[in-house]
């Protein structure tokens, strides 16, 4: 064999080792010295993860044994590593097939590890679906910052991308590839208390810096940035009725803490950015952040749907922007602690027994997690609904410093200073549909039942505030289908002490009666204004609330805006009104509240008589007679009175009578003589007068409704001589006013 023939063998095996090749073939091959650069085929696979690889300066032994699925060594001795185009490392490149019982955990966390470990920016998952199953926990339950045993874990700034033509699923399996719902691990609750406790395993688990790693001011955290588009993280397990916690360690059924989607706690990271990314069929929290606050929340196009525990759990200082996002299928949709900022645009809350939103510290706890505290040098910290629903929702729970348009169904929206502490600066526009449910109220404000009520965590003489500056718009309906089916709301109902600065203006149809108090007697009175509005149950006079039967003189209760007075006893009662509830005047009635007081039945007259107290000021004495009178008042606070606004009657306004021939006797100087005269219909204070048919021979008359259905007309002698005897037809009416 010539030289020639050795030189053109020599350079045809160093191109031949310059062959893209598997990354499984690559280890131990001889790699001509001069090479610093090798293309792969695929991991294991042909088109399955290839990749480039270069021997460069981060190449060593620490690496490769670090990262045996991204590094290997050459006959030489030289380490290459896959070299991250573009800043983009794919699990592929890790070995992951996404193929159906295949465990491809190890391999999409060996991606992540790596991409980390050089710098990369980007974990791509290039499959539609990738199977993992739970890693091994060998760590105790309490152990917040170990990494073992879930089954994504994030410790640097990183982006995971779906980047298959439908969103990659992430198929979170328990160990073995077995159904999470039915196989779960047990470990230790801590060192020192090896009582069991459930397993399961968290989806994405952000370890970033503990406070004594905090790095200097002006450096960057471990985890600056991490950001997950395009991924379903599906947690194959089904919503129960159990929302115990812990799980139970005997059927795996419960809240399981240990089973959450996205999870942040006690840990400090920088920006989390989630865009069409879904957390599904999780046991524990879908998204919880704990301890420290992160930088900013941005979420688009995220679900957050199906767990025995919080679908929605920012439960930190964090600014929140989400848009057109979806939580629930949950024992609680929401659960939050408040916000220096916070906006939804177009989200939904939906299918859950409770969720409460707004209030908490955001300048520092103070006596407990949910007493709310502000910066009250800066702007207030709201929270902000853009065109937002909640569906189906049993309770939700409204707090501090919240405003904004939001869409329910089937929902009671609860606002309650004692869940808060207090309640301010909350100013919403709530349009309600009926659809489902049946009797439930769309809107309850609550006030402490008392005004010494502690503060849970504080001093002594720290009590709970009555609701300010509590600013509603409410707009009520039902479906044809809760039409069809009878099913009918119960009325916005307000309870305890309540500032007179809240206003509540109420309109809309199907309500079974107007707003109304549950307090008796009336301890706060909100301003109320109705708008176009309707009740649904025919028996009461335009939704009247009924009050106390009235059966003597006194003072009517104003249990709402619209209440509806009864006797059981005939008689003429004169009413007259409080003006103010027993809170007394800081908690009612506000400037320009109306009150409209409709009789109810035939019984007895009740009478607010012109000049007779100090409570009210009418027109003229106002008898409120048949079934359906009304007469209503509007509030001058500046007076501290009630004041005529309107009046309504049923009644004939005037009663005419006539009786022929009536013998007159003489009346001697000075006296008088009384003639009775019966005239059915005519009420006491009603007014009355009478006419002769012949002259009076120098008498005066008077007349008066002194008794009901009858006038007594009285003629006087002013003159020196005795008035002499006569027969006259009389002619007697009655008018009302």
């Amino acid at each position: 064999m010539s030289g020639p023939d050795f030189a053109a063998r020599g350079l045809a095996r160093q191109a031949l080792m310059a062959q893209p090749a598997l990354f499984s073939a690559m280890s131990g091959r001889a790699i001509p010295g001069n090479l610093h650069r090798i293309e792969s085929t695929g991991y294991s696979a042909d088109g399955e993860g290839a990749g480039t690889y270069v021997n460069d300066g981060l190449c060593n032994s620490t690496l490769l044994g670090a990262h045996p699925r991204f590094a290997f060594r050459a006959s030489d001795s030289r380490v290459f590593r896959l070299l991250p185009l573009g800043g983009i490392v794919t699990v592929e490149q890790a070995g992951a097939r996404g193929v159906a019982g295949q465990n491809d955990q190890p391999a999409i966390q060996a991606a992540v590890d790596y991409a980390q470990n050089v710098g990369a920016a980007e974990v791509r998952f290039g499959k539609a679906h990738y199977e993992l199953w739970a890693p091994l926990r060998t760590s105790p339950f309490k152990s917040t910052f170990a990494t073992d045993g879930h089954y994504i874990t994030i410790s640097k700034s990183l982006i995971l991308r779906g980047a298959a033509a439908a969103r990659t699923v992430l198929d979170c399996r328990a160990l073995g590839g077995t159904d999470p719902a039915t196989t779960w691990q047990t470990v230790a609750l801590d060192s020192n208390d090896p009582s069991p406790r459930v397993w399961r395993g968290n989806a994405c688990f952000l370890r970033g810096n503990k406070n004594s790693e905090l790095p200097a001011p002006g450096n960057p955290l471990q985890i600056e940035r991490v950001e997950l588009h395009r991924l379903v993280f599906r947690g194959n397990t089904a919503r129960t009725v159990s929302h115990d916690w812990p799980a139970n360690i005997t059927t795996g059924d419960g809240w399981d803490g240990t089973h959450q989607g996205l999870k942040v706690q006690d840990t400090h990271v920088g920006d989390i950015v989630l865009s069409d990314t879904d957390f599904i069929g999780w046991r524990g929290e879908l998204l919880y952040l704990a301890g420290y606050d992160p930088r900013s929340l941005t979420m688009e196009r995220v679900r957050l749907l199906t767990t025995n525990g919080n679908a929605m759990n920012p439960g930190v200082n964090v600014p929140i922007i989400a848009t057109n996002c979806e939580f629930g299928d949950a024992y609680q949709a929401h659960e939050d602690t408040g916000k220096r900022y916070a906006r939804y645009i177009g989200c939904i809350w939906r299918d859950a027994e409770k969720m409460n939103i707004g209030s908490g510290p955001t300048n520092g706890i103070l006596y407990n997690y949910l007493y709310p505290t502000r910066d009250e040098t800066s702007q207030p910290p709201l929270t902000q609904f853009d065109g937002c629903e909640i569906r189906n929702v049993t309770m939700a729970h409204i707090g501090n410093w919240v405003r904004g348009r939001l869409r329910t169904t089937d929902t009671v929206l609860n606002l309650t200073s004692n869940l808060f502490m207090t309640l301010q600066d909350i100013d919403l526009d709530i349009e309600a549909l009926l659809d489902q449910r049946d009797a439930i109220s769309p809107l309850l404000l609550y006030g402490p039942d008392t005004l010494t009520k502690p503060v849970s965590g504080a001093p002594a003489g720290v009590y709970i505030q009555p609701p300010r500056n509590v600013h509603l718009r409410l707009r009520h309906m039902r479906t044809a289908l809760a039409q069809a089916g009878n099913r009918n709301w119960a009325p916005f109902r307000w309870s305890g002490y309540i500032d007179k600065t809240c206003r509540i203006n109420v309109e809309g149809s199907e309500a079974t009666t107007v707003p109304s108090t549950m307090d008796n007697p009336t301890k706060s009175a909100p301003f109320i204004q109705l708008g176009n509005y309707s009740h649904s149950l025919g028996y009461l006079h335009h939704g009247a609330v009924n009050v106390e039967p009235f059966n003597q003189n006194g003072e009517i209760r104003v249990a709402g805006p619209v209440i509806q007075a009864h006797s059981t006893v005939e008689g003429i009662y004169d009413a007259t009104l409080p003006t103010a509830p027993t809170g007394g005047t800081a908690y009612g009635f506000a400037e320009g509240q109306k009150l409209r007081i409709y009789k109810s039945g035939d019984l007895a007259d009740l009478r607010f008589v012109k000049g007779q107290s100090a409570a009210f000021s009418v027109q003229r004495t106002r008898v409120l007679d048949k079934h359906g009178d009304w007469i209503e008042f509007a509030f001058n606070s500046g007076a501290g009175k009630w004041e005529e606004n309107g009046f309504y009657t049923a009644a004939s306004e005037v009663i005419s009578a006539s009786f022929a021939a009536r013998q007159l006797p003489a009346v001697n100087p000075g006296a008088a003589t009384t003639l009775t005269l019966a005239v059915p219909g005519a009420k006491v204070g009603d007014k009355a007068s009478a006419s002769f048919a012949l002259a009076l021979p120098g008498l005066l008359g008077f007349a008066e409704t002194a008794a009901a259905d009858s006038v007594k007309v009285s003629l006087f002698n002013p003159a020196a001589q005795a008035s002499a005897a006569f027969t006259s037809d009389v002619f007697v009416e009655v008018s009302r006013r």
